[in-house]
């Protein structure tokens, strides 16, 4: 797939595309609660998104974001659970979604 191919299938699951230079990018996306993801790829392609997928680690964004007061003020350990889950599977979704091309 290429890089151009990859930025609609990502714009096109309401990902922004802030490219640096070259070909590395960093690409933002809110979760359904409310938090700003942004994954920063030295080069971006399907295969580096694929990665970030897989790797993605909900009890790691749940515990760091859980120690912020002003999270832990909006969001329940349950509800923040709820919600990285959710955007795991939505970034799941996509790079099953960029293997089918």
């Amino acid at each position: 797939m290429s890089r151009d191919e990859l930025i609609k299938v990502l714009e096109s699951n309401d990902f922004i595309i802030h490219e640096i230079h070259g070909n590395s990018a960093e690409i933002e996306k809110w979760t359904d609660g409310g938090v700003d993801m942004i994954f920063y790829f030295e080069d971006l392609s399907a295969e580096s998104f694929i990665e970030i997928a897989n790797e993605f680690d909900v009890d790691e964004q749940v515990t760091t974001y859980i120690q912020d007061p002003l999270y832990k003020s909006n969001f329940t350990v349950r509800e923040s659970l709820e919600d990285f889950t959710k955007f795991h599977n939505h970034l799941k979704d996509i790079a099953k979604e960029i293997q089918n091309k």
